[in-house]
């Protein structure tokens, strides 16, 4: 519970990296060097400080008073934010066809004015925050569908979706190079097979592939409603902050809502404790983005009872046998195109740093040369991650590990170990984009029971 008071205190972290160069290119040629030494610094006070926390129980009522403190706070700067970014968004991009969005204006200064009750000495429940924060999520989605156009100028994946699911209807190469500007299928198929019903071409059906991803935001909400009564305070606060992070306002184009959807679905099925379902989801998670094959172990370990290999390995085995099953029928209708769009960001990380400037320390190892540590330090933080899990699935453990296990439940790991990996993976992938972090916050906010961290 710990590192959930954390990630309250610090959220804001998670949605100022706001692009590859701004605010930072204002500043003149300096610039970008400035940003890089400003996010490096952070990123490193962050780390260490997660480090302290997660080794100090100690801390935990000193953070629950902090996180308690600043959850308004963070409420209406959110919503300022997301004002803020909202103008940001229609001056560089009008010269595309953004319109003034007068609309999302009046819907940030309502969350403006709604969030500023926090002030006025009435303390709210988080729980009551929750169905507002969601409504204004939704609504800032579906007016930004209708306000500002989709455009490869903005987004390139999107339209990159709708030219591979024309030509998977064509019966042509979803994955083949990409004409027009519009950038190659890079991600596996269960993402962009997810829109398929706006591009259905059997019908003639074609709309803006945004619509769908509304669709299961709103699924993901309605989940999180349904969850609301099991859920700790900050799990719920969590998930409050979420939908209400103005960088997910920002970046209405954005193509994961699906892949959230599944992580969701997959880290909630886990929790209790279904195995055999939770290897069915994690197959499917699979083959919609390559951040499930580093959470898959660790769910089927939170999901199954300590030292139940049988379960276990069954569980494994469907999830391995339907993420082959899929991919060898893609593979069998792709060839090589698929194994090119898929591989087509370890690319760019030979070529140099293509991302964004955020919380994360890539943009340093590659400023300092060191870019080729990066990706062993993933594995080995994966590695000691999984192997913390595994100790605590196992029904018995040496001596000097038994501070590790968690006393009287009959299962393992606590869930706060899925979310934890993702979130230190993109700390340190190679390719980073601050919107990655959407996925772990949002998988935090779905811890049903207290977690061990």
């Amino acid at each position: 519970m710990r590192l959930q008071h954390y990630l309250i205190v610090t959220f804001p972290i998670f949605w100022l990296g706001v692009g590859k160069k701004y605010p930072f290119a204002l500043l003149g040629e300096s610039g970008p060097l400035i940003g890089i030494v400003f996010w490096s610094l952070v990123s490193l006070v962050w780390l260490l400080a997660l480090f302290n926390i997660l080794s100090n129980s100690r801390s935990q009522v000193k953070l629950e008073n902090s996180s308690s403190k600043v959850f308004p706070v963070w409420l209406l700067l959110g919503g300022l934010a997301a004002l803020v970014f909202d103008l940001i968004q229609w001056v560089q991009f009008r010269s595309i066809g953004y319109p003034v969005p007068w609309a999302l204006f009046a819907v940030d200064i309502l969350w403006i004015t709604y969030a500023s009750i926090g002030f006025k000495g009435k303390q709210v429940p988080p729980k009551k925050w929750l169905v507002p924060a969601i409504g204004y999520g939704v609504i800032h989605r579906a007016l930004s569908i209708l306000v500002l156009p989709l455009t490869a100028a903005r987004s390139d994946m999107l339209p990159a979706i709708q030219q591979a699911i024309g030509r998977f209807w064509s019966g042509l190469p979803a994955y083949a190079p990409s004409t027009g500007g519009i950038g190659q299928m890079l991600y596996l198929p269960g993402t962009w097979m997810s829109y398929i019903p706006a591009e259905f071409g059997p019908l003639g059906i074609s709309f803006d592939p945004r619509w769908i991803g509304l669709s299961y935001f709103i699924m993901l909400s309605l989940l999180i409603v349904y969850l609301q009564p099991r859920l700790k305070t900050t799990s719920i606060m969590l998930a409050v902050l979420w939908f209400t992070n103005p960088y997910l306002a920002f970046r209405h184009e954005l193509y994961l809502d699906f892949f959230w959807l599944v992580l969701a679905v997959t880290t909630v099925i886990a929790q209790h404790r279904r195995p055999l379902l939770t290897g069915v989801m994690a197959g499917f998670s699979m083959l919609t983005l390559h951040w499930a094959l580093i959470l898959t172990p660790l769910w089927l370990l939170v999901a199954t009872p300590k030292g139940n290999w049988k379960k276990l390995l069954a569980s494994a085995l469907i999830a391995v046998t339907i993420f082959c099953f899929g991919i060898g029928a893609f593979l069998n209708r792709e060839g090589s195109y698929l194994v090119e769009g898929i591989l087509m960001p370890m690319k760019w990380i030979r070529e140099g740093y293509r991302g964004e400037l955020c919380l994360g320390l890539p943009p340093l190892f590659y400023k300092l040369g060191l870019k080729d540590f990066l990706q062993p330090l993933q594995l080995i933080m994966l590695f000691t991650i999984g192997l913390y899990t595994l100790i605590q699935w196992l029904p018995k453990k040496p001596k000097f590990l038994s501070s590790w296990s968690r006393e009287g439940s009959q299962f393992g790991p606590g869930p706060a170990v899925i979310p934890l990996a993702l979130t230190l993976f993109i700390f340190l992938n190679p390719f980073l984009e601050n919107y990655f972090y959407l996925a772990p916050l949002l998988l935090f906010s779905l811890i049903i029971e207290n977690p061990d961290l």
